[in-house]
């Protein structure tokens, strides 16, 4: 059985477990040696901590989903995300800026119904030094057209 709970609500700081559990997803693209956990908590403190910007009515925002390694594989991104759509009463979701060769989390959005509807596409040159081609936008709507 899965419990999610607010980090402002948990028992404990769970903003260092969160930075090293995407210390660890942008290993890729950051080389943060032996102190990354730390050092991504400096790093994206502000992306942690910083509201959604003008967020549209009835639009939810979701961001910075990352799973433990121990937990991959067994659904646990499906479900918190799953626990999202089904109880907060927002009419539509979006997802901004996933890194195109994030293909696990690409298609964990793809299966569970979100679609892209905008792509950024990073300069060539630092492309080629992050390994990002595109930042993808994605959407997903409850309500039924």
């Amino acid at each position: 059985m899965l419990k999610v709970v607010r980090a402002d609500q948990a028992e404990f700081d769970a903003r260092q477990g969160i930075s090293e559990i995407f210390a660890e997803g942008f290993t890729q693209w950051l080389d943060l040696g032996f102190l990354k956990g730390s050092m991504a908590g400096i790093f994206l403190k502000k992306e942690f901590e910083s509201p959604f910007v003008n967020p549209l009515p009835g639009v939810g925002s979701i961001e910075f989903v990352g799973t433990a390694a121990e937990f991959r594989g067994q659904g646990v991104a499906s479900q918190m995300i799953r626990h999202t759509l089904e109880n907060t009463p927002y009419e539509a979701y979006l997802i901004e800026e996933v890194a195109d060769t994030n293909i696990p989390a690409m298609k964990l959005y793809y299966k569970l119904g979100f679609e892209e509807y905008k792509r950024r596409q990073i300069p060539i040159k630092r492309a080629k030094k992050i390994g990002i081609n595109y930042l993808v936008s994605l959407r997903y709507s409850n309500k039924s057209d």
